[in-house]
């Protein structure tokens, strides 16, 4: 079993940065920020896509390491996976979520409030693997997971506008699309070259956030060019920062956790962004604290039932 700490050096510090700040939109979007929302940046929605695309990019590694076990197994052991992260975490903040929209929108509410992409995130890689195992030749499931990328952006714009698994099958694809395309290990006398498409894309993205409101068709250049690009340019680089790899532990407690303070701000309790802010990133890093402290205790019954084995 890996330590948090090994976690944190196996991991691409500029994608777990990226998921930070990503994190961090959405809470904008949702008012959850110390500025009020305006047209500056105000499609943060469209952040739940880069953290699909995110997962499909690393989907495909997944599933080959259940190559060797059955289907059933492997199904299994990939819905456990998907599943034992989110942990108490999930718990605690589907309670929240439900007693919030049932009670405040009896007629409209989601029953999982702001994680309804939890349930995509779990849901579609199942049925992606599914088919990655049926059908046997993997061009042939590439070409048909394209087909379905193409079928559901369509549908997204035309028909069901927002529906949220056809969000998830676009961006999820895209990710694993993303990952076959082989590395660019150019380099310009020891310089990453990589690096500077990194800043390129970074600078774009945070342009056309800022200018998104006056932009047509913004929603499908965040997913069709930027997001692609920060994904796969980042996985070019082999950079390691333990402080960003902490940063995006903390994004997932920060995208859960906006219902608590919500649910309280409706009960009267307080109303400032700005405190249900605080409260967000409190309830946050209280998590991630709690998960270290869990895994310290794990790793030390570990060492402890070695060195019991090794005096035997």
């Amino acid at each position: 079993m890996k330590t948090l700490a090994q976690k944190h050096n196996s991991r691409n510090s500029l994608l777990e940065l990226y998921r930070f700040v990503f994190a961090l939109w959405v809470m904008y979007h949702h008012g959850f920020f110390f500025w009020p929302k305006s047209t500056h940046f105000f499609n943060g929605y469209i952040a739940v896509e880069f953290f699909f695309m995110l997962s499909g990019f690393f989907m495909i590694k997944a599933f080959e390491k259940e190559k060797d076990n059955s289907f059933w197994k492997g199904l299994w052991n990939i819905t456990w996976n998907k599943l034992k992260p989110l942990g108490l975490t999930l718990v605690i903040c589907l309670i929240f979520a439900q007693v919030y929209f049932w009670y405040f929108f009896p007629d409209g509410g989601d029953e999982i409030g702001y994680m309804w992409y939890i349930r995509w995130l779990v849901v579609v890689p199942i049925v992606f693997y599914v088919f990655y195992r049926l059908i046997k030749n993997k061009k042939l499931f590439y070409i048909i997971l394209s087909c379905a990328v193409v079928a559901c952006h369509v549908l997204q714009y035309t028909v069901w506008n927002g529906s949220g698994i056809l969000r998830a099958v676009v961006a999820l694809g895209i990710g694993v699309l993303l990952s076959l395309i082989p590395k660019n290990h150019l380099k310009i006398k020891n310089f990453n070259v990589n690096i500077i498409f990194c800043v390129i894309f970074v600078v774009a993205t945070i342009i056309v956030a800022f200018f998104g409101y006056y932009i047509p068709n913004v929603d499908q250049l965040f997913i069709l060019l930027l997001f692609p690009g920060l994904v796969y340019f980042a996985s070019c680089v082999d950079f390691k920062f333990r402080p960003f790899a902490i940063l995006g532990d903390l994004s997932f407690g920060i995208y859960v956790y906006q219902a608590v303070p919500r649910l309280f701000e409706r009960l009267g309790f307080w109303s400032s962004n700005v405190f249900m802010c605080l409260v967000v990133f409190s309830i946050a890093i209280v998590d991630y604290v709690i998960r270290v402290l869990i895994d310290f205790y794990k790793q030390k019954r570990m060492n402890y039932g070695r060195s019991e084995v090794t005096n035997s």
